[in-house]
């Protein structure tokens, strides 16, 4: 999985920014191979850590969203400076042989290793299991359909500047990186710190985890609201609130599988899991256009729409 990600990563340094590449296709390739990576590696890595426990569970699902501030915080901070772009890919390029070298030397061995089912046996049993994910499902499907719609807001601005108060106004600017470095900073808290409370929340029946799976798809509807307003100096607490739902889904999500799925289905449950989400985020890329268009009405302004 790691090299698959490796592998997507380096082609737009090497093939686009250093060789000067104009093929289409290479987008698509890089794309392909690095969401081949992740898609093997979240569901696995999600699964395999089980028997250690939800301490180290909480801190291993923070990663993600730690490693995504480094790159749209600073990364971003950087660029608005004058760091060239294809820093940031060789950044990741470096980050990723290191962080395999490190899973291969430390990753625990022997007693922990969970003993799963074959897939298809999961799924011939997957009424021991699936009904009570069928709940999570629909959160993950709202939270990533959410998340890969964020870009209809992201191009509503326009560089150099963004106008915070008034998207008609060409006053109360605020340079582009920097607004959008610190609405990184929103997305990082909500998502980071939402999980780790989700993650160890006191919800012994169902019934009180789908009341806060309820809450937290609440709270990505009221996000999405925020930010069809339009108005840029709410779009950091519309995108926290939106990151909040989806990292409490998140912790949520583990929690419940750790809980209630038999163990030998654990991989089983996570993979169908994200697989919802994924159906979710592309449907949130196909409409982003749309999105955009809804937004944007009677909000055009010299830096917004």
């Amino acid at each position: 999985a790691m090299i698959f990600m490796f592998v997507g990563v380096l082609i737009p340094p090497v093939l686009v920014f250093t060789l000067g590449w104009h093929w289409v296709g290479s987008v698509f390739i890089a794309y392909m191979l690095s969401g081949l990576g992740l898609g093997i590696f979240e569901v696995t890595f999600l699964s395999v850590i089980t028997p250690l426990g939800k301490a180290t569970k909480s801190w291993a699902i923070i990663g993600c969203p730690s490693g995504f501030a480094t790159i749209n915080i600073l990364g971003l901070t950087l660029s608005s400076f004058g760091v060239p772009v294809v820093s940031l890919y060789w950044y990741i390029v470096a980050c990723l042989p290191l962080g395999l070298a490190i899973f291969l030397k430390h990753a625990p061995r022997g007693k922990t290793e969970l003993k799963t089912a074959n897939f298809g046996v999961s799924l011939c049993q997957a009424r021991q299991w699936m009904p009570s994910m069928v709940p999570f499902f629909a959160a993950q499907f709202l939270s990533h359909f959410a998340m890969e719609n964020w870009p209809a807001v992201f191009y509503m601005f326009h560089p150099p500047k963004v106008p915070l108060f008034n998207p008609k106004s060409d006053e109360h600017l605020m340079k582009w990186g920097q607004f959008f470095a610190i609405t990184y900073i929103f997305i990082f808290l909500g998502d980071s710190i939402s999980r780790r409370i989700a993650i160890y929340l006191k919800t012994p029946s169902l019934r009180k985890r789908l009341a806060c799976l309820g809450l937290a798809m609440a709270m990505i509807v009221v996000g999405l609201y925020l930010e069809s307003l339009a108005i840029a100096i709410i779009i950091p607490i519309a995108i926290f609130m939106i990151f909040w739902g989806n990292g409490t889904i998140y912790g949520l999500t583990a929690n419940h599988v750790d809980k209630e799925v038999p163990a030998e289905h654990n991989l089983a449950s996570y993979s169908f899991w994200c697989f919802i989400g994924d159906l979710g985020a592309v449907l949130g890329g196909i409409l982003v256009e749309n999105t955009h268009d809804l937004f944007c009405r009677g909000h055009e302004g010299p830096f917004e729409c």
